[in-house]
This record gives structure tokens, C-alpha cells and sequence, in this order.
């Protein structure tokens, strides 16, 4: 029984350590706190402030050494290494702690006069192991701390050495303010006089409430009220110079400064000029004059950033017009760097004549900026813009001058002609100054030409040869003073061909003997590119004789025709036009009188082609071909022609009143026959197709078909070559 009681008294005296019953503080009032803050300290000076270590239990406690890992003071990133210097621990250890009692330790910043260690904040870190009494190498409590310290070589001290407004609205309503802390380091009053350092433009635009002497209190925080109102656009600065003795200087003056620095900021954006004719610049209006009704133009209006800040561009657009605008965005603003320009493209086509009034609107985002003070408003640049258009007065009555195909043939090549022409339709006297072309063509006209009111003047044209095949195309541009539409431009084109030989041929003519016989002279395209051809036609003249020409409807109709005999039934035959053969595959028609010649049938021979221009008519040889002239099959043909009868004949073709065409032919046997019917230009107009019966037979077809000149070609079953008659429709 005594053994368990003196246990439990030995128990009873063993000293009580846990982490709950030991605190290493700061502030008592708040344990949790872990920096501590010495304030603003005068070089020179020294400051202490506590270490609170409470013991609540039943046994002594102590920090056995002031090194580590007991008790130490370590520099901490990213401050001076050297900064554990102006922290020295107090020589107090071992510093014990007895059973519920709390001690302080003394925490001492000593600000040096040194210069390695300069001024301004100073920070460590401050390391606290509690052990037990009885047991150093228990550990019971630990704690890491901040020290920091602000220390200054003069009496009066600003955490700012530099306050800056950054970026303030020009002329603003609104006032940037900000506060500037200046405190007195000293434990006794200093006397400053304040002075204001810079151009005059800073001065007038910052603002600091306070005289120019004043006085600080022992250890006093003042806050002085700066303002910065700018009035035009760039940096400003001034310093704020407080001087003051100094005990440092044995009572001498020194200087604390501070600068005051702030940047106006101005939105500007101005109209510098147009890439476009006739654009003005009114006031602050843009006015695009002489603009034409009806026509799309474009106005490329170039403009500069004159602020001092990047306009950042959020929307571009187009006010005060009516529901159908006239004039639109194409290109809308950009963001614009201070100084540098930009391009607005606007589309505009007025519909009307007069003066019609808009507003360019650009959006920025000002306002969205880190600046301070932008007015109401200031986020929307503006630029009126007014359009003046009137109608056209001098007008082309073509939209342009094709000269067509022009043959390339060296010396004897055209000089293709042709004419444009312009009417005044204003109610005032126009004047064409000049007319630009380019090569190959040409304005055979003087200028300047007076074109009055209700009056059409005509400007020849003229094209000249190049030595190259293809396609040119040119324009005609007048300069006149309906400035609107100046220059008044029309579009000119020619083809230039190197033309092949001309290819002429006659097919095979059924006549009857005391009937005229029409015989077409058919050409291929390439006659197209002529205006002059000569050939010889040579026949038997037995059996016909030149008569007559027939050109309406064909390629020669506005053409002269020359026909000489050149021989026994040799006939030299010449066409000439002042322009190219009208496209027509029929050259001309001769007509022949026939007669029962000594045979029934005999060549009909195209020689001596040659084709050319009315400069050289016969530059380029051509091909002919020959065909024949046949007596038509009669009664008793055996006995005058002892000779093989043709197994079909065509004997007659003839328009007949009401649309109808009558064919009349002959054939040796009962066959199959096919009618085609081609018009002057080459092309097939109708097909009819017979039952022929053997002999002598007429056929009534149909005809739908204009006057002019037709080909009727007649092919049967059991014949070889079709037979072919000229038909002329009046």
C-alpha cells in the first residue's frame, strides 16, 4: 500500500511539457502572427521589440544557445545576405522559463550607418527551438519568424520613390488622385520646406495640397493629397524635393525626394487625304465631290492616329442615310499605332443627283482601357462626310467599238476605220479636251472639240496593223468637263488573223439550152477577211455566155463587180468593197445564157484566185476548183448526144406564191430523192424528202424562208453527185 502511494506521488512531481502548455509569440494578442515589423528607423538608431515565450506547465523551459538549432537569426530570398547583421541576438543564454511564467526576449534592429547596408526595407528570418529544463534535446515548441525593418540615412522618408498616375484623359472631368506617405523616422520634430521641381507644363497639371513649409512631428505619417489633371497629350514629371536638416550632416540640410509622374493620353484620329480624285476637306467635313449618278466609285480616304495611343478599332459604320444607303463600308478601320495610318475604303453609288450627308462612326476601345478619366462619348470618332453627284451630260451612244477581223498581209494590211459617237444631253456647252489611246489604235479628230446642248458630234477612229496575230484590246479615254464622268472611256477591240489561201469553187450546173443558168461562186470563211478577190471562170462557149452578176444577198452585195472576157469562154472576173466581205459562204452569182452546146456537158474551171484588200487586191493566191455545165436531158438526146444519160436531172427550181416551192427534175429510174435547201450564208434551212418515178416530174414543196438568195440541191438514190440550182426569193 505505501509502494503504490509513493508512486503516485513521484508521478505527481514529474514535470508536465506539452506543445499546448508552451508559446513562443509576437503578440499576444494574436499567437498566430509571424512578422514583425521594427517600422522606419533612423540610421544610427536602435530598436527593440519582444519575444514572448509563455511556459504554462509545470516544468522549466528553456533555449539553450543563440546558434543554430537552438535560436538564429538567417537571411531570406530575395534580400541582401549581409541583412542578418543589423538583427544581433542578445547574449541571454541559456534564457530559461520557469513553470508558468512568460518572458520576454529582446529583439533588436540596430540601423548601421554602413553603406553596405544601404537604406530601405532590411528582412531576415528569426528560428526559436523551445527545449525542456530537464532535457535540451527535447524539442517543444518551434517557430519561424519575419523581421523587417525600414531604415533611412535621412529624418524624413517615403516608401514611393516614384508615384506614378500612369495613363490620365486628357482634359478630363474627372480627377486622378492619389496619396503620397511621407513620415518622420525621428523621435523629435523636423522643419521641411517643400519645393516643386520641373518644366512649367508638369507643374501646372500636378497638385499638392500643402504649403511650402511645413513641419513634422516626432515619428508623424503624413499623407499628402497629389493630383494630376493633363491638358494636352505626353509624359509629364516633377519632383517633390523636402528639405530639411539632418542630425547625419551635423544639422546641414539633406533632401527627401519623391517624383511625380503621369502620362496624358488623347484619342485623335485625322483625315490626311484621299487616293481618290476630287475629295475635299471642309472644316472637319470630308466632301467627295463630281461623283456619278448611278455608278459604283470608291473613295480610299487615309488617315493618321495624332494621339498618343493605339486606337484600337471596334466597329466601322455609316449613319444618317436613308433605309437604301448610297454609300457603304468596303474596308472598315484597323488598329492604328500612334503616328502611323490607316486606309477606310467606301463604296458609294449615288442614286441621285445632289448632295447627300452621312457620318463615318468609328468605335473604339477606349473605355475598356486601363486609362483613366475617358469621357462620356470619347469612345466614338466621327467624320462627317457629304457626296455631291450629278448626272452624266456627255454620254458615248456606244457601249463600245469592235473594228471585227483585220487579214495581217504585210504592206497591203487595212487601216480599218471606224466612228464613235457623243451626244450632249446636259443644257450646258461640254468641251472634250483631249482623247488617249493607246496603239494600235487611233483618234483621227482635233481637240479640243465645243459640244453644245442637244448636239452629236462624231470622232473617227481608226485601227492600224500589228505584226502579230490575236486579240487587242484597247480603250478610248476622253477627257471632257462633265468631271463626274471624265474621263469618258470606251472600250475598243479588233482580232488581227494571218488569213490562208482563199478557196473558190462552182458545183455542177443542170441548164437548159435558151434558159439562163445561175451559177453561185461559193467561197469558204476565210473570204470574210478580204475585201478584193479575182479569179478566172473559163467554160465552153458552145454551150454559155457570160450575162450578168447577181450580189444581193450575198457576200459581195455592197461590193463592185468587174467582169472582162479574157479568152475563148474565159471570163476575168474582179470584186472590190471599200470594207470585208459580208459573212456569206456565196460570193457572187453569175448568170449565163445557154445555148445547145456541141456536147452535153463540159467543165466549168475556176483559175487564177487571188484575193487581197482594196490596197492590194491580189496579195494572196488562191485555190479554184472546176465543176460542169450539163445540157438538161430531152427528147431525142440520143441523137444529137450519142452519149450515157445522167440518172437524175434538176431541171428547174422556182418560188411560187403562198410558200411554196416547185422542183422540177428528171429521172432515169424510180428511186428515192432528198431536197436540201441552203441559205446564202451556208446554212441548211430545210430538207423535203421524194419518191421519184422514172422520167419527167414536178413536186410542190413547202417554203417558209425570207427573200434572198438559196441553194437547192437535189441527191437521188441511184445518182452519184447531187444536183444544185440557184433560187432567188423576192
Amino acid at each position: 500500500m505505501l509502494g503504490i502511494l509513493g508512486l503516485l506521488v513521484a508521478a505527481c512531481l514529474e514535470p508536465i511539457y506539452s506543445q499546448d502548455s508552451v508559446f513562443v509569440s509576437i503578440n499576444l494578442a494574436d499567437r498566430a502572427t509571424d512578422t514583425l515589423d521594427f517600422g522606419y528607423v533612423m540610421a544610427g538608431d536602435t530598436v527593440i521589440r519582444p519575444l514572448y515565450i509563455e511556459n504554462n506547465g509545470s516544468g522549466e523551459v528553456v533555449i539553450p544557445q543563440g546558434v543554430r538549432p537552438y535560436m538564429w537569426i538567417e537571411s531570406v530570398p530575395s534580400f541582401r545576405e549581409n541583412d542578418p547583421d543589423e538583427f544581433p541576438l542578445e547574449a541571454l543564454f541559456p534564457f530559461r522559463v520557469g513553470a508558468t511564467q512568460i518572458r520576454t526576449y529582446p529583439l533588436r534592429y540596430t540601423a548601421t550607418l554602413f553603406a553596405q547596408h544601404p537604406e530601405g526595407l532590411h528582412r531576415v528570418a528569426l528560428n526559436v527551438s523551445i527545449r525542456a529544463g530537464n532535457d535540451p534535446e527535447r524539442v517543444l515548441v518551434q517557430r519561424r519568424f519575419i523581421l523587417q525593418a525600414t531604415k533611412s540615412f535621412r529624418p524624413l522618408w517615403s516608401d514611393h520613390s516614384r508615384l506614378e498616375f500612369d495613363s490620365v484623359y486628357v482634359h478630363s472631368p474627372f480627377v486622378r488622385t492619389l496619396i503620397l506617405p511621407v513620415r518622420n523616422v525621428m523621435r523629435r520634430s523636423v522643419p521641411v520646406t517643400i519645393i516643386r521641381s520641373g518644366d512649367r507644363r508638369s507643374r501646372e497639371v500636378f497638385a499638392i495640397d500643402t504649403d511650402d513649409a511645413d513641419i513634422f512631428a516626432s515619428e508623424e505619417l503624413k499623407e499628402y493629397v497629389v493630383r494630376f489633371q493633363p491638358t494636352t497629350a505626353g509624359l509629364y514629371a516633377m519632383d517633390v524635393l523636402w528639405v530639411h536638416p539632418s542630425p547625419l550632416r551635423g544639422g546641414a540640410l539633406d533632401t527627401t525626394q519623391v517624383q511625380l509622374r503621369g502620362v496624358g493620353v488623347h484619342q485623335r484620329l485625322e483625315y490626311r487625304i484621299a487616293a481618290s480624285p476630287a475629295v475635299q476637306l471642309a472644316g472637319d467635313t470630308i466632301i467627295a465631290r463630281l461623283r456619278p449618278v448611278g455608278r459604283s466609285d470608291t473613295l480610299r480616304l487615309i488617315f493618321q492616329n495624332t494621339g498618343n495611343i493605339r486606337i484600337g478599332a471596334v466597329e466601322t459604320r455609316i449613319i444618317g442615310q436613308s433605309s437604301s444607303p448610297d454609300i457603304t463600308i468596303v474596308r472598315g478601320f484597323g488598329s492604328i499605332d500612334p503616328l502611323a495610318f490607316d486606309t477606310l475604303i467606301i463604296a458609294v453609288r449615288p442614286s441621285r443627283s445632289g448632295r447627300q450627308q452621312a457620318t463615318i462612326e468609328l468605335y473604339t476601345d477606349v473605355r475598356t482601357r486601363a486609362i483613366f478619366g475617358v469621357p462620356p462619348g470619347a469612345e466614338v470618332i466621327r467624320f462627317p462626310l457629304v457626296v455631291e453627284s450629278q448626272q452624266q451630260r456627255l454620254i458615248a451612244l456606244a457601249t463600245g467599238i469592235d473594228f471585227g477581223k483585220v487579214a495581217l498581209l504585210g504592206g497591203c494590211s487595212e487601216q480599218r476605220r471606224d466612228t464613235v459617237r457623243i451626244i450632249n444631253q446636259g443644257v450646258q456647252v461640254d468641251t472634250i479636251w483631249a482623247a488617249i489611246v493607246t496603239s494600235p489604235f487611233e483618234a483621227r479628230q482635233q481637240f479640243p472639240i465645243a459640244v453644245a446642248p442637244g448636239e452629236t458630234i462624231t470622232i473617227p477612229l481608226q485601227v492600224s496593223t500589228v505584226n502579230r496575230e490575236g486579240r487587242v484590246e484597247g480603250t478610248l479615254r476622253l477627257e471632257t468637263s462633265d468631271s463626274a464622268y471624265s474621263p469618258l472611256e470606251i472600250p475598243l477591240r479588233v482580232h488581227f488573223i494571218a488569213p490562208g489561201p482563199l478557196t473558190l469553187r462552182v458545183d455542177s450546173i443542170t441548164y437548159t439550152p435558151g434558159r439562163n443558168a445561175y451559177v453561185p461562186i461559193i467561197a469558204d470563211s476565210s473570204l470574210w477577211l478580204y475585201s478584193a478577190v479575182r479569179f478566172d471562170i473559163a467554160f465552153d462557149p458552145t454551150m454559155a455566155e457570160y450575162y450578168s452578176t447577181l450580189t444581193a444577198g450575198t457576200a459581195a452585195q455592197n461590193a463592185q463587180v468587174e467582169v472582162s472576157p479574157s479568152g475563148v469562154g474565159v471570163y476575168t472576173v474582179r470584186v472590190a468593197s471599200a470594207y470585208p466581205f459580208i459573212p456569206a459562204d456565196t460570193l457572187i452569182v453569175l448568170v449565163l445564157r445557154t445555148y445547145l452546146g456541141e456536147q452535153p456537158q463540159a467543165p466549168i474551171r475556176l483559175t487564177q484566185v487571188r484575193s487581197g484588200t482594196s490596197l492590194c487586191s491580189e496579195v494572196v493566191a488562191g485555190v479554184g476548183n472546176e465543176g460542169y455545165l450539163r445540157v438538161e436531158p430531152f427528147c431525142g438526146m440520143g441523137y444529137k448526144y450519142p452519149i450515157a444519160l445522167p440518172s437524175l436531172v434538176l431541171q428547174k427550181t422556182e418560188y411560187v406564191s403562198g410558200d411554196l416551192l416547185l422542183v422540177e427534175c428528171w429521172s432515169q429510174y424510180d428511186q428515192d430523192a432528198t431536197v436540201e435547201l441552203y441559205a446564202s450564208d451556208g446554212r441548211k434551212v430545210a430538207t423535203e424528202h421524194l419518191a421519184l418515178r422514172t422520167g419527167h416530174q414536178m413536186h410542190i414543196l413547202p417554203f417558209d424562208g425570207p427573200a434572198g438568195f438559196y441553194l437547192v440541191r437535189l441527191y437521188g438514190a441511184h445518182s452519184g453527185e447531187g444536183r444544185r440550182h440557184a433560187l432567188i426569193v423576192r
